[in-house]
């Protein structure tokens, strides 16, 4: 299983924005090398999944998903990214 964006096989260049969050929604941007499903969850610094994106279907190449995060607190959170086999967690926002 990967723990780090170094050892994610399927995603590159993995980019999570706007911080702080400012229009309600966390978009995070990747690079995918092949068709697979993808699902965006959101943590807490206590650990608690706050929201998530469901699953979604990527295509080969850049892909944009987001996170509606409308109504959360301000706070430290945490995107993990999920596909087959394989999770990364991403830095804070």
């Amino acid at each position: 299983m990967a723990t780090s964006i170094e050892d994610f096989s399927a995603v590159e260049g993995v980019n999570v924005y706007p911080n702080p969050v400012s229009n309600g929604k966390v978009f995070v941007e990747m690079e995918i090398n092949e068709s697979i499903p993808v699902t965006l969850d959101l943590f807490n610094s206590l650990g608690q999944k706050v929201a998530t994106s469901g699953t979604m279907t990527s295509d080969i190449g850049m892909n944009k998903y987001f996170v509606d995060v409308d109504g959360l607190p301000s706070g430290s959170y945490h995107v993990i990214i999920r596909t087959e086999g394989e999770v990364m967690m991403s830095r804070n926002i």
